[in-house]
């Protein structure tokens, strides 16, 4: 557990320094630029730098153990985001069912009808 903790630790460290940063460049238009911290950012929440390094110095399995209140912790923000991402879920398949019910009700226009919104246009 510890070192998913450190892995998000290290991931939003990294993500102030992008946010710190994205403006400035922006403004100096350097967008690759930006586009290329944000796939770093992207890249030290998936791959793990700083644990490959951490076993490196400290291999006295002292630094990994087990913390036993973590995975209660990590098990609540689990289940918060669960009932999240479900209300979220629900809520887009909502939004899907009524466009789709707008689309499949909607009345096409007569031709005349855009010929006088084109002629309405060029008099204003």
């Amino acid at each position: 557990m510890s070192l998913i903790l450190l892995n998000a630790l290290t991931g939003s460290c990294i993500f102030i320094c992008f946010k710190l940063l994205e403006k400035p460049l922006e403004k100096m238009g350097l967008i690759k630029m930006s586009i290329r911290l944000l796939r770093v950012v992207i890249l030290s929440f998936l791959i793990p730098v700083v644990f490959v390094l951490l076993f490196r110095v400290y291999d006295d399995n002292v630094t990994f153990s087990i913390d036993y209140p973590l995975p209660y912790v990590f098990g609540c923000f689990l289940l918060i985001w669960a009932v999240g991402w479900g209300k979220a879920f629900v809520h887009s398949i909502q939004i899907h069912k009524r466009l789709k019910y707008l689309i499949n009700t909607a009345c096409l226009c007569e031709k005349r009808c855009d010929k006088g919104k084109g002629r309405v246009a060029e008099e204003t």
